[in-house]
Parts: structure tokens; C-alpha cells; sequence
């Protein structure tokens, strides 16, 4: 399907549910991409107890995604016609490939299932801990389950930092690799 202006009303409508109203004007993955990388930040919150403030990285895609319809609604009808419907990351790559390979995108993703595996053993847990504290009435219990509740946080900062510094280290081997060459 081409993908062509429609109604300004009903793209207005859509324009509140990001990733909808760029489906609905035909441009599909970039409303999927849009739409899926409106709700990993929720899926995350909701699965990471205590990561609520990731929920902020979702109301700014909202507010992005908003605006991003907005302008494609109305762009120009001469500049619409050359728009293309590419992934949302796409557009900020400009055109150099990105090389995920099969394996390495199944040791990220296994790496991902048991991160949250771990995190859900940890809820298990971390239940079955407060109700043996509330039952056997231990001193110090409030300050038990406040170490206990920020455990998850600490170690997906832990994470987020370690992930950060990889990145980095592979972009300054990268620079330093042009450099030689």
C-alpha cells in the first residue's frame, strides 16, 4: 500500500496514539517502529519493580511521536510523495547498514529473557521473604525491605553503566581503528 495523506481530522485523532496515525497514513513500519519503541519502556517498568522512572523515557517518545505525525500530516504534498516507509531508526542511521548477525542477536535476546527471568525469580522471592518477616515479627523489618526493594534498581543501574561503557569503548576502538588506517 502507498502510503497518501488522509483525513486531517482522523490523523489529528491518531496523532495521540503514538505510531498510529503514521499507520494509518500507510507509513507501517515507521509506525510499528514508533509504537514498539513507545512501550519497551513500559514493558520494562512493569516487569522491573522499582523502575518506574523509565516510564519517563515513555512519555517522551509520546510527546516525539506526536509531533513527529503532526509534521508528516503536514508536510507539503510535492515532499510527502518522496517519503519513504523505513524503521524509525533508519532515518537516523542515514543510510549506513547496521550488521546484526543471527547469533548475535540470539545471545542479546537470551541475555535479555534471562535478565528478566532473574528479575522475576527476585519478585518470587523477595514475596516470600516479607511474608516470613510479617510473620515471625523480625526486628529491623522496614529496614529489610527497603534494601531488599532497592536491590533491583541497583543492579539494572549496574547494567545500564556497564552496557554504557561497552558502547563506549567500542566506538573510541572503532576511532582509534580509522585512525590507523
Amino acid at each position: 500500500m502507498k502510503p497518501r495523506k488522509k483525513n486531517n481530522f482522523w490523523t489529528f485523532i491518531f496523532s495521540f496514539c503514538p505510531g498510529a496515525a503514521e499507520m494509518y497514513m500507510g507509513f507501517f513500519k515507521n509506525g510499528l517502529s514508533i509504537l514498539t519503541i513507545f512501550c519497551i519502556p513500559l514493558i520494562i517498568t512493569g516487569v522491573l519493580y522499582g523502575g518506574d522512572y523509565l516510564a519517563i523515557l515513555s512519555v517522551v517518545v509520546y510527546v516525539a511521536a506526536f509531533f513527529h505525525a503532526r509534521c508528516l500530516a503536514t508536510t507539503p504534498d510535492s515532499d510527502f510523495e518522496a517519503l519513504q516507509d523505513k524503521y524509525i531508526w533508519e532515518e537516523f542511521i542515514d543510510g549506513k547498514s547496521i550488521s546484526i548477525n543471527t547469533e548475535s542477536a540470539k545471545k542479546w535476546g537470551a541475555a535479555i529473557l534471562i535478565f528478566i527471568g532473574i528479575f522475576g525469580l527476585f519478585e518470587i522471592l523477595r514475596d516470600n521473604l516479607y511474608s516470613m518477616l510479617d510473620r515471625y515479627g523480625v526486628a529491623g523489618r522496614e529496614m529489610i525491605m527497603d534494601v531488599v526493594d532497592s536491590i533491583p534498581r541497583l543492579v539494572f543501574s549496574v547494567f545500564v553503566i556497564v552496557v554504557g561503557i561497552l558502547i563506549i569503548r567500542g566506538k573510541k576502538k572503532k576511532l582509534l581503528d580509522d585512525e590507523h588506517e
